[in-house]
């Protein structure tokens, strides 16, 4: 048996005219998101997931395309396990011309600018904001609360922990690690999630190479370097380029 949700419209800032219409499907216990414009026209829809997986369903602008099998506005669930405290889902925001790709997951509240790529089995948590014309590239994680400004490029399995902030016009090459735990060890295991987590501050058009580690709560000035396979436990300044094991100025 087939069941529709009551249509939820997204109105742009242009005189309130209403520019997409998302409403859930809901067949054989599984819900499909279709998106249609404001003539009722179908622009897109994206495979259904189990109605066991809560979601909260993104405004989705027009020319966005969704591959098979994506997952859309996922909501964090907490356990015992995890007592980061977890806020109340919002509907995020994906822009016009993006592409997700096969498997990404994108958890409610995530904004996403216009033209962005999102890769094959990328995840992005809550409370990311991304600008426009971002690269994600496959398997890269982006934790909550992470701000990326527009035309930054996360190659490959680059892994962005939470309460960190990106530049824009900045590249990670693949690999890249950062931190976000300055007490791992401090104290225990069962209780170190409640405690502050101070992400990574990356400047603008800042360039890292593949396999460079980010120690927490670093930050890399504006047109830095990173060498590739670096480990960055300091402050890096504005224009400076390290390398190695700490990683040092060069020369």
């Amino acid at each position: 048996m087939e069941h529709r949700n009551p249509p939820r419209e997204d109105r742009g800032a242009q005189g309130g005219r209403s520019v997409v219409i998302a409403y859930d499907e809901i067949l054989d216990g599984r819900r499909t998101t279709v998106v249609v414009n404001e003539r009722g026209d179908e622009l897109d829809r994206y495979a259904g997931v189990p109605l066991s997986i809560p979601v909260v369903t993104p405004f989705i602008e027009p020319g966005v395309y969704v591959s098979t099998h994506a997952a859309l506005g996922r909501v964090p669930l907490a356990t015992a396990a995890n007592r980061r405290p977890v806020r109340q889902p919002t509907a995020g925001r994906i822009g016009s011309g993006t592409v997700i790709g096969d498997f990404a997951v994108l958890y409610a509240g995530t904004f996403i600018g216009r033209d962005c790529q999102i890769g094959d089995h990328a995840v992005i948590r809550e409370d990311v904001r991304l600008g426009n014309r971002v690269v994600v590239g496959t398997m890269v994680d982006l934790q909550y609360n992470v701000l990326v400004g527009d035309d930054v490029k996360l190659l490959n399995q680059t892994q962005i922990t939470g309460n960190s902030t990106i530049g824009r016009g900045s590249f990670f090459g693949p690999g890249v690690q950062s931190m976000n735990d300055r007490e791992l060890f401090k104290h225990e295991p069962e209780d170190y999630q409640d405690r502050g987590q101070v992400g990574i501050t990356v400047g603008e058009y800042v360039r890292i190479g593949g396999g460079a580690i980010l120690l927490p709560g670093i930050t890399i000035g504006a047109r830095a370097v990173v060498g590739a396979g670096a480990v960055v436990t300091r402050d890096v300044a504005a224009g400076e380029t390290v390398m190695g094991f700490p990683a040092r100025p060069r020369g």
